[in-house]
């Protein structure tokens, strides 16, 4: 097999591919196998059938037109990692001279596929890269949340006479119907308002309601297989209650640890958030270092991706209900062509960071997501592979990597101008992958 490139421009590609005989010859002597096997030709029992009998019933290029597909897609996905090309859409293909099979002699077959393709990203030297974040500094206030968050595992609830705030936690009954059809119905149920994660505009409509009030609203739903439907819903408010918090004293230092005093518990607090802090500063560098090299580098985005991609998108926002003008789109168009561009970017550092995802980083990182979204990891691999997203799951972990493999090159300060040592904590994370 014989391969050319011709560029046509950074992104378009066009490669030229030239096969010989031998180069079809497996693909169609399989051909000639199966039909050996299949076809019913009398005097000749199935299996048994030679390739002149085949060719003089079928006609000498019947059995080469059937291998035609898979001989070409062979040499095309051959051809790509030959000149190492990663396309971004499906190609053109076009045969350029089909071979003549009555031909005794050489005669081969020639086509050509041209396809968008990833821009070449010269990724600069990791070592010169500098990222300043703020300094880590703790807080009376910052401990005061940490105590109040650990508080809410203690919460207990009130009934109150009163009308439902924003907080409180509320017994309802509901109905959702869309289209003459009841797509949610639930009795007696608890909500906490505020936490949104219920019917879109329940939580607005039952914040000032009281126990034994009922309302009726239109919504537009986001779940399940009313998505995109606009609904009514009829709520009915059985009772509020709110939370009471326990006293942040030494008595809840007792409750929720070994301390004896809240003194000695704010202590241990402080560590906690001196912990959570330098977590949300590795985010902030690894956000900084990416919105950098972005800046940095230069990519050719292909239009027809960003106005694939975008258009996909736009279109699934619609059928969930959204109502786009205008300036809404533009800012769709805007936001897919950078996150291509980072996406290029990133494909490109692991690259050259020559980043590799280990069965069990792959497994581990799925069962995070599974858990992310409620489901048995088995479940949602399945989910996963049927709706072809698997190769998207492993690229998002592949560009997780690379960014932390990056990390640990670039140097790092504060706005102080002090070294900023994450090392041990991309250790850890690293650690956690596997």
């Amino acid at each position: 097999m014989k391969t050319q490139l011709k560029n046509n421009s950074e992104t378009n590609k066009t490669l030229i591919v030239t096969l010989d005989k031998n180069d079809m010859k497996s693909e169609i002597d399989a051909k000639y196998e199966e039909l050996s096997k299949t076809a019913k030709i009398p005097g000749f029992r199935k299996g048994h059938i030679p390739k002149p009998i085949i060719d003089k019933q079928f006609g000498p290029g019947y059995t080469f037109s059937l291998a035609l597909e898979k001989i070409v897609s062979n040499a095309y996905y051959n051809a790509l990692d030959e000149k190492s090309i990663k396309p971004l859409t499906e190609p053109k293909i076009d045969i350029t001279h089909y071979p003549d099979p009555a031909k005794s002699g050489v005669d081969n077959l020639e086509f050509t596929a041209t396809m968008e393709v990833r821009p070449e990203i010269d990724i600069p030297n990791l070592k010169d890269f500098e990222v300043t974040v703020d300094k880590v500094s703790v807080t009376a206030d910052d401990i005061m949340k940490k105590l109040e968050q650990m508080s809410l595992n203690y919460a207990t609830l009130k009934a109150v006479d009163r009308a439902a705030k924003r907080g409180d936690y509320i017994s309802i009954n509901l109905k959702a119907s869309a289209d003459g059809k009841v797509v949610d119905s639930s009795s007696g149920i608890s909500y906490q308002i505020g936490t949104d994660n219920m019917i879109p505009g329940l939580d607005e409509q039952t914040i000032g309601m009281k126990a034994g009030e009922k309302k009726t609203f239109k919504t537009v739903m986001d779940k399940g297989d009313a998505a995109g439907k606009q609904a009514n819903v009829d709520i009915e408010v059985l009772g509020v209650k709110e939370q009471e918090l326990p006293k942040l004293d030494d008595s809840f230092a007792k409750l929720v640890s070994d301390f004896d005093t809240l003194s000695d518990l704010k202590k241990d607090v402080k560590k906690e958030v001196i912990e959570d802090k330098k977590s949300l500063q590795v985010n902030e560098i690894s956000n900084k270092f990416i919105k950098k090299l972005a800046s940095d580098i230069s990519v050719e985005v292909p239009k027809v991706v960003i106005d694939d991609t975008a258009k996909a998108h736009i279109e699934d926002m619609k059928k969930r209900g959204q109502k786009l003008q205008k300036p809404d789109e533009k800012k769709v168009f805007d936001n897919v062509k950078e996150n291509l561009k980072i996406s290029f970017i990133l494909d490109s550092l692991g690259e050259k960071l020559d980043v590799k995802i280990s069965k069990e980083e792959f497994t581990n990182y799925v069962v995070n997501l599974s858990m992310r979204y409620n489901m048995p990891p088995e479940n949602f691999m399945k989910v996963m592979e049927q709706s072809g997203q698997m190769p998207g799951v492993l690229r998002e972990l592949g560009q997780s990597k690379s960014v932390n493999e990056a990390l640990k090159l670039i140097k790092v300060k504060d706005t102080d101008g002090q070294k900023v040592d994450i090392s041990s904590f991309l250790i850890k994370n690293q650690g956690d992958e596997k």
